[in-house]
């Protein structure tokens, strides 16, 4: 068995919200006028701008560019006269210290104990390389992964299941032996599935309803699949890669923390859990 995983709020916080935009606000907002913003707060404005316009690579089709950071919020900036050009992997780099990196709390000892049980671990992410190893290092992370895998470097995203068959062909393995582990329905659950793995869901705010019942079980539940669907859709991305929310966002196992997940693995493993989808 390999894993695959996700950083971004299944392993780590990355320094964009509590770093890097709020220094992009701070420079870009000398040169937001009235006339733009109306009576929205000038933060508020800079940071919906650089949403919107990522918002429209993607429905552009330009899927790899809408996770360029640089490019993004350079091309607000341009628009807003402001005279230099933003290093945002140089922000990264400065931020990748606490508070504005942070790994989870049971980031560490899972991935500590399950190094030792699977034949070889990734990471896959939506965000660039440039933008994710300086935060897995600084965290002390990198040690345990084998390879990762990034838009800036093989020219996909999740989930697009390609990105998935490259770390499958890195294991060296029937697809089938492969678990991605991710927090969104549509890019993790969707993908990986779509490339032949098993996927299970982090949660880790799932309703307190919910949680009563066991990760194994709870994708079979009629509440749990009306639940995943609602939120397939608000992922906003279903309908870019035509993704059939009611049947290919539907984990095989949903857990709240990384330490329920050796015990969802040995029954994934032994062939225990019928597979969803």
């Amino acid at each position: 068995m390999f894993l695959t995983f996700d950083l971004d709020r299944v392993l780590i916080q990355n320094p964009f919200k509590l770093g890097v935009f709020p220094e992009v606000c701070r420079r870009l907002r000398p040169f937001v006028s009235r006339e733009q913003t109306g009576r929205a707060d000038p933060d508020s404005w800079i940071v919906k701008r650089i949403l919107d316009v990522a918002q429209a690579r993607a429905f552009g089709g330009d899927y790899v560019g809408l996770y360029d950071w640089d490019g993004i919020i350079n091309d607000v900036a341009q628009e807003l006269s402001y005279p230099e050009r933003l290093d945002i992997e140089g922000m990264v780099r400065g931020y990748c210290r606490p508070p504005y990196i942070a790994a989870y709390p049971d980031a560490a000892a899972a991935l500590e104990l399950l190094r030792q049980r699977v034949t070889g671990m990734w990471w896959i992410s939506n965000g660039y390389s440039r933008y994710q190893i300086p935060v897995v290092e600084a965290l002390g992370l990198d040690q345990y992964f084998d390879g990762f895998f990034a838009p800036d470097l093989q020219g996909l995203i999740k989930p697009q299941p390609e990105i998935f068959r490259a770390a499958i062909e890195a294991a060296g393995q029937p697809p089938e032996a492969g678990v991605h582990i991710g927090d969104r329905l549509t890019d993790d659950v969707a993908g990986s599935k779509r490339a032949g793995m098993s996927a299970v869901l982090l949660e880790r705010h799932l309703p307190q309803s919910l949680r009563i019942v066991s990760p194994l079980e709870l994708p079979r539940l009629d509440v749990f699949r009306d639940y995943a669907v609602y939120q397939a859709r608000q992922e906003g991305v279903a309908d870019i890669f035509n993704i059939d929310v009611e049947t290919e966002c539907i984990p095989d196992a949903v857990i709240t923390s990384l330490e329920q997940l050796p015990e969802v693995l040995d029954a994934l493993m032994a062939g225990k859990v019928e597979k969803t989808g």
